[in-house]
């Protein structure tokens, strides 16, 4: 029976992909008209020593023709951070304090008093590119734009491999949003560059406090008013993620808790005439994911242990070159190999196996077009990424399928932590 349903999920996984290669052959939204509204960057931190100076100095440094009010929020630093953007207020930064009441709010108290009509927010621990804020302006040129987002790559690829693959991961993202941006299906303004009209953001009331994706919440309210929310694929940001497993791990639980608070409180976005293709397709493919940890995980752990158990364990074989190479097979793209070899001659006949390397055979292309797409040179670790990147995606499915004991608890409260 759980045969029949991994059939099922990555039958409609096959369905995800091949709709990214159909939005890709649509043309994508081109603005024209030069726009250079005033703007107020946000820059919320919250124990940011590491990164708060880069990130400041790359604002001051980009190029823009409007005009620019720069606002940081220290979110009740406990470390250096505070000092840090002190020293940044004889370059006409804005600087105040907040006593550690999570993003959110921090952002909404910054909105309040900024001056300009349009409002940028970036993380403090993400640098932008000289011309993005120019490029990220663009799309306001349509008075029915409320919000725009960037293109995030990460900073500290090089760190180590948790990094690398996270950059192969974010740099996908990207795409898929800007597919998404393509049939106004968008539903993403990431923190580390995104860009909102200020008067719609306090019409909508603002940031939500009580989901861990603030993020996702906002645009939702502006598709629900007929608004659009695009994706700016000349505007660059780079972001530094987590490189050790357990801030990753934390990061991720924040992420996937968060999405089912999102799903949970718009239940009546879903399948929505009124808002087309982010009823049809963004938020539904957001809830399939945690259906699909469910059986998938499941499906995946018993596949493995079981294959180890009758073909070497159970002969008192524990470890030995073959049990490596069943291991390295199972989770390595030479396993795919092996059995589309198996399909080419014959033996292997299982729909399962036929469908699972179709599905691989769709995702590495569009891993590889992200990195020419988005100008990011492939490095020996990146192919090394490439070559592994099923263990990584198996771990998020881990997560993601603990995380849905968030749908027994009643709200979250979105107070960050380092």
């Amino acid at each position: 029976m759980i045969e029949y349903f991994a059939i099922f999920f990555t039958t409609i996984l096959l369905f995800v992909l091949l709709s990214q290669y159909v939005l890709l052959m649509k043309r994508r939204k081109t603005y024209t008209k030069s726009v250079s509204p005033s703007l107020s960057i946000l820059v919320p931190a919250h124990n940011e020593e590491k990164y708060i100076a880069e990130t400041i100095d790359a604002i001051i440094k980009a190029r823009y023709k409007g005009g620019k009010e720069i606002i940081i929020i220290d979110d009740g630093s406990t470390d250096k951070t505070t000092e840090i953007i002190k020293k940044f207020s004889k370059k006409g930064v804005k600087y105040f304090r907040t006593n550690h009441i999570g993003k959110s709010n921090a952002l909404n108290k910054a909105v309040e008093i900024a001056k300009n009509e349009i409002v940028v927010v970036i993380d403090a621990d993400s640098v932008i590119e000289k011309n993005s804020l120019q490029k990220l302006v663009k799309p306001f040129a349509d008075e029915k734009v409320a919000a725009v987002s960037g293109i995030i790559k990460v900073r500290n690829r090089k760190q180590n491999f948790l990094a690398v693959f996270q950059n192969v991961e974010y740099l996908h993202s990207s795409l898929f949003r800007s597919l998404c941006g393509r049939i106004n299906s968008n539903i993403f303004t990431p923190g580390p560059l995104s860009a909102f009209r200020k008067e719609l953001l306090k019409e909508v009331g603002g940031f939500n406090a009580k989901t861990y994706m603030e993020d996702v919440d906002i645009s939702l309210k502006f598709v629900k008013r007929g608004y659009k929310v695009e994706v700016c694929e000349e505007a660059f940001t780079s972001t530094n993620v987590p490189t050790s497993f357990r801030s990753w791990v934390r990061q991720r639980v924040r992420w996937t808790k968060g999405g089912i608070s999102i799903i949970k409180n718009n239940l009546d976005f879903y399948f929505n005439r009124k808002y087309l293709w982010s009823s049809f397709y963004s938020l539904p493919l957001m809830s399939y994911w945690y259906i699909h940890s469910l059986f998938m995980t499941v499906f995946i752990l018993y596949q493995v242990i079981f294959g180890y158990y009758s073909y070497f364990f159970i002969f008192g074989n524990v470890i030995s070159f073959d049990v490596i190479r069943y291991f390295v097979f199972w989770f390595s793209i030479f396993g795919i190999a092996n059995l589309a070899y198996q399909m080419l001659t014959g033996a292997a006949t299982s729909l399962l196996i036929k469908l699972s390397v179709l599905v691989t055979l769709l995702t590495y292309p569009l891993y590889i077009y992200s990195f020419m797409k988005w100008k990011e040179g492939i490095r020996i670790k990146d192919i090394v990424a490439l070559i592994f990147m099923f263990p990584y995606w198996f771990m998020v499915l881990i997560i993601q399928l603990f995380s849905n004991l968030e749908w027994l608890k009643a709200g979250q409260r979105n107070i960050w932590e380092k």
